[in-house]
């Protein structure tokens, strides 16, 4: 988690040397929760739901060598000099940002219905290449790890709202690991739009014999993309 937060920190520190661009995108966040046992079996009642998610987040050029060029310095002689090296490091991308989330499942166990309903907040970091497809479209590919706290949540069984909120499944800090998929259309000189699919998941396990719970999400969005005046 420290290691996180570094990285976090260094790239907001680091961004305001490259091109940059702000995205907000909203979505459905497709969940399901994987509970396993003291025994280590997994429960197999539990079905995914949609909810809610919403992100903001500044994306940037890794290394931004058209400016870079432009300047009298030895890295602008190296990329002028290696125009294929300055290709490929104009390519890579990473963006941080905050989201909102709702984790939700539903199942039944024997005669049982049960719901879960929980909201997140987190930050995340991203990293991967940005390829131009022609005609505007861009694609890119993103490795991301992420933060989320639990903000509220509820159970549901029997007919009653159980609590969640000191629970010691759902109450720790959740680190998050995936990757996202996303395709971007220039529709002016600074705007664009973009769909998106993003897979993360959580990766508990305790070997000490206690149950433990796992988040697995899909993520599917549309947002809006501002290049910087």
């Amino acid at each position: 988690m420290k290691i996180f937060l570094f990285v976090l920190l260094y790239l907001f520190i680091n961004s305001t040397l490259h091109a940059q661009s702000w995205k907000w995108n909203v979505g459905i966040n497709n969940s399901s929760y994987q509970f396993v046992n003291s025994s280590g079996l997994q429960a197999d009642f539990m079905k995914p739901q949609g909810g809610i998610s919403i992100s903001f987040a500044r994306n940037n050029v890794l290394l931004d060598t058209i400016q870079m060029i432009s300047k009298f310095s030895k890295s602008a002689f190296f990329f002028n000099n290696h125009p294929a090296i300055g290709k490929i490091a104009s390519q890579l991308h990473y963006e941080y940002g905050v989201d909102l989330k709702e984790f939700n499942a539903v199942g039944d166990f024997q005669t049982v219905s049960v719901a879960y309903n929980t909201h997140f907040a987190g930050a995340f970091v991203g990293f991967g290449p940005e390829f131009n497809l022609s005609r505007g479209y861009y694609l890119n590919f993103f490795v991301r790890l992420g933060l989320s706290k639990m903000l509220s949540g509820t159970q549901l069984l029997n007919n009653k709202y159980l609590d969640l909120s000191e629970n010691e499944m759902f109450k720790p800090v959740q680190f998050f690991t995936g990757y996202s998929v996303e395709i971007n259309k220039r529709l002016a000189d600074r705007f664009s739009m973009f769909i998106q699919y993003q897979k993360s998941s959580t990766n508990h396990q305790n070997p000490t014999g206690q149950s433990y719970l796992n988040f697995n999400s899909s993520n599917y969005s549309i947002g809006i993309r501002l290049s910087k005046f």
